[in-house]
């Protein structure tokens, strides 16, 4: 009888050390239990490697999560493998997406790329780059309104980064939608294109904001493409409030999982980016850079996102083809 008791013990004992076992392993994979990485899809120095690094800074000062946020650069194949790496990871929350809307959709849509950007899982976005209409202050031109008045009466030269870029689109859709008469002229980037503006040979230029603060002394924004004024330059009108129905063209930076991110996971790191965006410390320190911080909660963020695909679906054959 004993022996039968010993037996029966010591199969409870078992029994229990299964089930402590068990309940350890369920704590551990507790989300988060390990370190979460942003993958950056462009090298390290740059203005998304930038602000990635920072809102990573601030998501470990909430210390919500209890691990590290890291950020990893992976630049490869023209900024598509950091992408795939993500779109193809275990949708556990623990590899992230710096995604750049519309870019990541262009390299879809246009080029091919192995991923659908739009299946990815939305939770925030933090940074807003908007196309500005510029001239030189030496320009006769106050505002946009007699700039398209003069393109009526003489076609006027248009300056945009390369081919393709976001300022070239920007350019396409605003003489389309506006009725500006003007020729694209395209540079080798956003500096060339502002000398060639300061230098008398364009009469206008599209380029993003980033670049045209760091020459305000010499230049004057006449409208911007957002659906808003910049509260960095609040004196800029809108198309919208210039009286025209042009899309909107920027580029918005925010924080994307694999597709099918579960619900649990998502709230997690939604509440932690909330916190971090809101931090007037951040909002700071992303506005110092010359960018422009915004918030956009996973639904906004997400149509956004299809805005932005929508777009560069509609305009593909801008682009030029590799």
């Amino acid at each position: 009888m004993k022996g039968m008791r010993r037996v029966v013990w010591l199969t409870v004992l078992a029994m229990l050390a299964v089930l402590a076992a068990a309940g350890n392993g369920m704590a551990a994979d507790k989300f988060p239990s390990r370190e979460i990485i942003i993958v950056v899809p462009f090298p390290a120095g740059g203005p998304q490697d930038y602000g990635a690094r920072v809102l990573a800074e601030f998501m470990n000062q909430t210390k919500d999560l209890g691990v590290n946020v890291l950020v990893e650069n992976r630049p490869e194949a023209g900024a598509v493998k950091g992408v795939v790496d993500v779109y193809k990871a275990k949708p556990d929350g623990y590899l992230l997406l710096s995604n750049l809307m519309p870019s990541f959709a262009q390299k879809e849509v246009v080029y091919k790329a192995p991923y659908k950007i739009l299946d990815m899982t939305y939770l925030a976005a933090f940074n807003q780059s908007d196309q500005f209409f510029v001239v030189s202050n030496k320009s006769p031109y106050k505002t946009f309104k007699e700039l398209v008045e003069a393109s009526k009466k003489k076609p006027l030269n248009c300056g945009t980064s390369v081919v393709g870029s976001l300022s070239h689109l920007t350019a396409v859709v605003t003489k389309q939608k506006t009725g500006i008469n003007y020729e694209i002229v395209p540079f080798k980037g956003s500096g060339p294109n502002i000398v060639a503006l300061m230098g008398g040979n364009v009469d206008v230029i599209n380029v993003e904001d980033l670049t045209m603060s760091q020459h305000l002394d010499q230049v004057r924004p006449l409208a911007i493409s957002s659906d808003k004024r910049s509260p960095a330059f609040p004196n800029v009108p809108t198309f919208k409030e210039l009286g025209f129905t042009v899309p909107v063209v920027s580029a918005i930076q925010g924080i994307s999982g694999p597709p099918a991110l579960p619900a649990d996971v998502v709230k997690i790191l939604s509440n932690v980016l909330n916190k971090a965006i809101h931090n007037p410390a951040f909002i700071k320190k992303i506005s110092d850079a010359g960018a422009g911080p915004i918030y956009l909660n996973a639904a906004e963020y997400k149509a956004a996102a299809k805005a932005s695909y929508a777009l560069i679906d509609e305009y593909k054959d801008v682009f030029p083809k590799e």
